[in-house]
């Protein structure tokens, strides 16, 4: 009996132990850091890692190139050439900077290289995607499939006029509004990424939204422009804060000291809180363009180096059709 008991406690204690051991090897393969696992690909070419690197960024690498591009599918094939671009050039990442910098940049780089293309040689495309992106805001600000049809067309429309407004951005301005405002970078994380100080990004975001309303006040109707903030002003004038000052205040990246002064300079000027509250509404349509993924109808084929196309298909890769010179073909 006691012999029993010891041999069912021993496969107890075997069984708590492989699910211990199990628990500990997934716990240390999502505890990996992107600066580690950007390390054993540099040193070692580790697939795996690769493989990590690209399940944790494929997507926000995709929104990124599709908002800068306007086409989803587009967008999605430069997503791929990033990763492939990575690979390429791990022997140049600094291990002593951030991954995600490198990796931004790397993205934003061959957005402007595309964009740059398509003003040397126009193209004019339709993609369907788009008006999903505009069914999107309806959803995103309460119009569901019960409201009328009058309502529905107005908020597509809103919604096309919106990404419209920011297609119309320079590549400059529309790099800056997507990476704060849709990838939740901060300033500073913004001016590593482009190459330029912080207070560049921020006088760079206050611009774009500027231009933001004077795109929609044409169409929307409600919005007013005060260009009264920058200008030039007389001696004795009252003193209003710069948009270097303002940018980060919206965005909510100044502590509570900080807040303090432009609180109180709020509560007293009608001019600013005006400009705020046009910036505001700015930010607020910014919502309602909603990302989605590019839906194709053939399965791709990849044309990679080999070790590569395993680090990929490890990471899910292959069902985004990741390559190494964009080169994807439909299957048969």
């Amino acid at each position: 009996m006691r012999t029993r008991q010891r041999s069912i406690s021993l496969a107890t204690i075997g069984e708590r132990g492989m699910k211990t051991s199990l628990l500990t090897a997934v716990s240390s393969l999502f505890s990996t850091s992107d600066e580690q696992a950007m390390g054993r690909v540099q040193s070692h070419d580790d697939a795996h890692a690769f493989a990590q690197l690209v399940g944790r960024w494929e997507t926000p690498i995709q929104r990124l190139c599709s908002r800068m591009l306007g086409d989803p599918h587009r967008g999605e094939d430069l997503a791929q050439d990033t990763f492939a671009r990575l690979f390429a050039k791990r022997k140049e990442y600094q291990p002593t900077g951030r991954f995600s910098t490198f990796l931004w940049r790397i993205a934003v780089n061959l957005c402007y290289d595309e964009l740059r293309r398509r003003k040397r040689r126009p193209e004019t495309t339709f993609d369907e995607d788009n008006l999903d992106d505009s069914n999107s805001l309806a959803q995103a600000q309460g119009v569901g499939s019960q409201a009328g049809p009058d309502a529905l067309l107005s908020q597509q429309e809103e919604g096309e006029i919106i990404r419209q407004a920011v297609l119309g951005l320079s590549d400059t301005y529309r790099s800056v509004i997507i990476l704060r405002h849709y990838e939740n970078l901060k300033f500073r994380e913004i001016g590593e990424v482009l190459g330029v100080p912080e207070g560049t990004v921020k006088s760079r975001m206050a611009e774009a939204l500027t231009q933001l309303h004077r795109a929609l006040s044409s169409t929307l109707g409600d919005y007013r422009i005060c260009h009264n903030q920058d200008q030039t002003r007389a001696p004795g004038a009252v003193s209003h804060p710069s948009s270097e000052e303002w940018m980060p205040y919206l965005y909510g990246e100044l502590p509570r000291q900080a807040r303090a002064p432009l609180d109180a300079h709020l509560k007293t000027c009608h001019e600013c809180r005006q400009h705020i509250r046009q910036w505001q509404r700015a930010m607020d349509n910014l919502n309602g363009w909603q990302w989605k993924a590019a839906q194709r109808n053939a399965k791709p084929v990849l044309v990679m180096p080999s070790q590569l196309r395993w680090a990929l298909a490890a990471s899910g890769g292959v069902r985004a059709g990741l390559h190494d010179r964009a080169v994807v073909r439909a299957a048969d």
